[in-house]
């Protein structure tokens, strides 16, 4: 079985768990944006099964334990989970955890592949197939845990009070529904299980091995969503009535 990642890197683990408790603390925030410690983690551990090869595995899964390096700063600056944070204050963490890791354990290029990563991981997938195999191997990880279970809570708690959980007027359907911008947290949902799924779309998943792991949630979220409607309708709610 292969090595777990926070086995291969210890002391970036404990640096970068560390940074997220004294941002915690010093904040009063235990959550940034929904990306704790757990959630790096997690996407660090998925990118490490779902690379097709051990060293875009290893730096995937370095660039994922960095990965919410804007989200820490974004809550820090005031700017909001949309927001823009500086490039000298997202390399002065990053640089700061991948030093944590002996010296010489990162080469030059790797740092400057992990560090690439990190920075575009956000992005909409490059469609000229600019984006490296490390970004690549990123973005799907991030994609697929951002479709694990719990994370259907974990949206409505991304948006907070700001945004319904459900719009019982249009349900799942809204043509002028953005990511930033869905109506709620379930077209929200909605939203990313269209995105993740399309073949060569902006936010596709695009690794054999991702799309094969993402069948099984999406086909979860699929029904979860399909419940909502279906038991909206049981109850005479579809349509809603018009209360004009």
């Amino acid at each position: 079985m292969k090595r777990k990642i926070w086995e291969m890197f210890p002391a970036l683990c404990r640096a970068v768990n560390s940074t997220h408790n004294e941002y915690a603390k010093r904040l009063n925030v235990q959550m940034f944006h929904c990306h704790d410690f757990d959630h790096a983690l997690r996407v660090a551990n998925m990118a490490w099964v779902i690379a097709p090869d051990e060293k875009t595995g290893r730096l995937a899964a370095v660039a994922a334990l960095c990965h919410n390096d804007d989200r820490l700063l974004q809550v820090e600056t005031g700017v909001g989970p949309f927001g823009e944070v500086s490039r000298e204050l997202r390399m002065k963490m990053i640089d700061g955890w991948l030093d944590a890791e002996p010296t010489g354990t990162f080469s030059a290029s790797d740092r400057n592949t992990i560090i690439d990563a990190v920075m575009n991981h956000s992005k909409r997938n490059d469609q000229d197939g600019k984006d490296s195999l490390v970004l690549v191997t990123l973005k799907d990880a991030d994609r697929l845990v951002n479709v694990e279970v719990d994370c259907i809570m974990r949206k409505a708690q991304y948006f907070g009070n700001s945004l319904r959980i459900v719009d019982p007027v249009n349900l799942l359907d809204d043509p002028k529904a953005t990511f930033p911008k869905p109506g709620s947290a379930i077209r929200s949902l909605k939203l990313d299980l269209v995105d993740f799924q399309a073949e060569g779309g902006v936010a596709s998943l695009r690794l054999p091995k991702a799309r094969e792991i993402g069948k099984r949630r999406f086909a979860f979220w699929q029904l979860f969503l399909q419940e909502v409607v279906e038991q909206r309708q049981e109850m005479g709610l579809v349509p809603y009535p018009n209360f004009d």
